[in-house]
C-alpha cells in the first residue's frame, strides 16, 4: 500500500542555471516510487529559471525564489519544510534515474541501521552525453576520511540520522556534503545501491576549483570538525596527517586539471614544503594521481593521449624538496594504463584493453605479477 511506504523529500537548490533545470526538475518528477515531495529553493534567478519552475509549480510540494545565505542554507531551509523519513537533495544541474528513489528506499529498508545510502552515478557533459561511471564502492571510515566517496545526487539520508548529526554546515563553500556524510559515517553505517541512480553533471559553469582555496579550506575544517568528534575512533587518530596530505594534493590536482597550474604549483609548493611528512606515503600519491589521470582529468578535456604531457606539467613544478617525486612518474602512468585497460576489457574493447595492459608493463614491469593483467592479455 503506497501510504506505508516512507516518505522522501527531495530539494533541488538553484540559481541561473536555466540551462538544465529543466531536465532536474523532470528527472525528479518521472521517479517511479510514489511517495515523492519535491521542493525547489531558487536563490532569486535571473536567468529564466523562475519561469521555468513555475510551469512545473503544480507539480511541486513547494518552491520559492528569493535570495538566501547559499547552497547549503537553500537546502537546509528545504529539508526543514519537508516532511519526508528520508532526505536528498538534486543540484540544479544534475539528474536521477527513473529508479533512483526506490533503490535507495529499498537498500535503507533492508538495512535498518544504516543512516544513509549511497548510489553510483555516472559523468555526463553539458549535453547530458555519459562521460564516465562513479562506482558505489565499499568504504571504511578510515577510506572516507582521506577523500569523500560518494557522488552527492546518489544519497538518501535518513532524517532521524540528519537531525542527530545536525544539517549542512552553512559555513561551508563547496565541501558541505562531504562534511555531513563524514558526520553521519561517525555514527552510523551505510547502504549501498550499486546500480548507477544519478547523473553528475560537468561543465564549464561548475568549475568552481578557480577559487580552490576555499576547497582546501572546507576540506582541513570538515576534518578538524570529525577528529574532534566525541564518536571519533581512537584507533584513526593517526591518521591527521595522512588526510591531510590528501587534501591537498587533491585540490592541486583539480587546480591542473582546470588548467589553473600557477594556482596547481603554489599548492603543491605549499604541501611539500609544509606538510609534515609529505612523501610518507609514496604509494599514496601514486593512487592519487593515477586516479586523477582516469577519472578527473579526461574529463576536463585532457585526454588519454596527453596524459604524459599533464603528468610531466605537475612534476616538472615540484618544488626541491619534492623531487624524489619524479621517480613515481612510471608507477603513476602504469597504475593508469592498468586502469584503462581493464576498463575497456570490461567494455569488450580487445584491442585498447591489449594496448593499455602492454603500456603498463612496459612502464612498470613489476606488474607482471598481476593475475588480472595477464587474464586479459590471455582474452585480447
Amino acid at each position: 500500500m503506497p501510504d506505508a511506504l516512507p516518505l522522501v523529500t527531495i530539494v533541488t537548490p538553484s540559481f541561473n542555471q536555466a540551462a538544465f533545470l529543466r531536465e532536474t526538475i523532470e528527472s525528479v518528477l518521472a521517479q517511479d516510487y510514489p511517495r515523492v515531495e519535491y521542493l525547489v529553493m531558487d536563490g532569486g534567478s535571473t536567468d529564466g529559471s523562475v519561469e521555468i519552475i513555475r510551469a512545473y509549480a503544480s507539480r511541486l510540494t513547494y518552491w520559492q525564489s528569493e535570495r538566501d545565505a547559499g547552497q547549503a542554507d537553500a537546502i537546509n531551509k528545504g529539508w526543514q519544510r519537508g516532511r519526508g523519513e528520508i532526505v536528498s537533495y538534486l543540484n540544479s544541474d544534475d539528474t536521477l534515474h527513473p529508479a533512483a528513489v526506490r533503490l535507495s528506499v529499498e537498500a535503507l529498508s533492508k538495512n535498518p541501521d544504516a543512516g544513509f545510502s549511497y548510489g553510483a552515478c555516472a559523468w555526463m557533459d553539458e549535453h547530458s552525453k555519459r562521460t564516465g561511471v562513479i562506482e558505489a564502492k565499499n568504504f571504511t571510515l578510515a577510506d572516507l576520511l582521506l577523500q569523500n566517496r560518494f557522488a552527492q545526487p546518489g544519497v538518501f539520508v535518513r532524517r532521524a540520522a540528519l537531525e542527530r548529526v545536525g544539517m549542512l554546515d552553512v559555513s561551508m563553500h563547496y565541501l558541505m556534503d562531504y562534511d555531513l556524510w563524514l558526520r553521519l559515517a561517525l555514527y552510523y553505517p551505510a547502504a549501498r545501491v550499486p546500480e548507477i541512480i544519478a547523473n553528475f553533471r560537468l561543465h564549464d559553469d561548475s568549475k568552481t576549483a578557480s577559487r580552490y582555496k576555499f576547497f582546501l579550506d572546507d576540506n582541513l575544517r570538515l576534518l578538524d570538525k570529525a577528529f574532534a568528534d566525541p564518536a571519533f575512533p581512537l584507533e584513526l587518530k593517526p591518521m591527521r596527517t595522512r588526510a591531510e596530505n590528501y587534501a591537498f594534493v587533491l585540490t592541486a590536482l583539480h587546480c591542473y586539471s582546470l588548467g589553473r597550474r600557477e594556482d596547481g604549483r603554489e599548492l603543491m609548493t605549499r604541501f611539500f614544503e609544509t606538510q609534515s611528512e609529505p612523501l610518507a606515503y609514496p604509494q599514496d600519491l601514486v593512487a592519487l594521481f593515477a586516479n586523477h589521470l582516469v577519472h578527473i582529468a579526461p574529463l576536463r578535456q585532457t585526454r588519454n593521449d596527453s596524459s604524459q604531457e599533464w603528468l610531466d606539467a605537475i612534476l616538472n613544478d615540484l618544488p626541491a624538496p619534492a623531487q624524489s617525486m619524479r621517480a613515481l612518474r612510471s608507477q603513476i602512468l602504469a597504475q593508469a594504463n592498468l586502469s584503462w585497460g581493464f576498463a575497456a576489457h570490461k567494455q569488450g574493447n580487445r584491442s585498447n584493453a591489449r594496448k593499455f595492459m602492454l603500456r603498463a608493463l612496459q612502464y612498470h614491469p613489476a606488474h607482471a605479477r598481476n593475475r588480472g593483467v595477464w587474464s586479459v592479455l590471455v582474452k585480447a
